[in-house]
């Protein structure tokens, strides 16, 4: 049997975060030019350079130029995961989601403590009306929770890219869960897609229904405050479960 031979030798192949312990196995890809590496970025958590973005709503149905935020890691059920350092990831939803989010009467979360797996439910919003599951996009131990949900739960909307994230977790697997995970020209492509898509589809769904509309106010009628109340119980359903990959109660 002939013998195997490992093509590239080991030791010029690690990634300088392995020497540091604090990942298991990666290789470099890049000839060790940490300066373009994204995943060196995320490790240091060297995001300084990246502007904030202003996410605050401005009334609107919806704001599609509000855009994607580089330091940001998404799933696709619209959460998001900021690496705050190797050993502590925030949570929050982005602003898809919280177009059709409204009338906020609680955020369910875990307790400081509890496991959450990646892909799976960790979190509920529960409306007036409606109650939307949240999909975690790390996997590991909820380290703590956004104790200002619990007097203000409509943080979620009004900020959700910063004072409304939803739990902190150190992960358990980092450098694996964000491989899943959209990131940088990908996940800004898919976040436009996305907006794009959900325009199109509400303004299918109320257009089809549009015929059956009887005369308007002279004052304009009342102002929409989220794409939520533009829909049908049954259209919310279908658009919250081809945004989140899940059923709503």
């Amino acid at each position: 049997m002939a013998a195997t031979h490992q093509v590239i030798p080991e030791h010029e192949n690690k990634c300088v975060w392995m020497d540091t312990g604090l990942i298991s196995y990666k290789l470099c890809t890049r000839s060790y030019e940490c300066e373009t590496c994204m995943f060196d970025r995320v490790m240091r958590n060297d995001f300084g350079a990246v502007p904030a973005l202003n996410c605050e709503r401005s009334g609107r149905a919806f704001e599609p130029e509000a855009g994607v935020h580089e330091a940001l890691f998404f799933n696709r059920q619209h959460c998001w995961a900021r690496v705050e350092n190797p050993a502590l990831v925030r949570i929050g939803i982005d602003s898809i989601l919280t177009n059709f989010v409204v009338k906020v009467r609680t955020v369910s979360l875990p307790r400081p403590g509890d496991r959450v797996e990646q892909g799976r439910v960790f979190a509920h919003v529960i409306q007036e009306k409606h109650v939307l599951e949240l999909i975690a996009p790390v996997s590991g131990t909820v380290s703590a929770v956004n104790a200002k949900l619990v007097k203000s739960p409509e943080l979620i909307v009004d900020d959700s890219w910063e004072s409304g994230w939803l739990i902190a977790l150190q992960p358990d697997n980092l450098e694996h869960d964000l491989q899943q995970l959209l990131f940088g020209k990908k996940a800004r492509l898919w976040y436009e897609q996305c907006e794009q898509s959900v325009v199109e589809t509400v303004g299918s769904m109320i257009g089809a229904g549009s015929a059956e509309l009887g005369p308007t106010l002279h004052d304009g009628g009342e102002k929409v405050a989220s794409l939520a109340d533009m829909l049908s119980p049954e259209q919310y359903y279908q658009m919250l479960e081809s945004l989140t990959g899940s059923q709503t109660e």
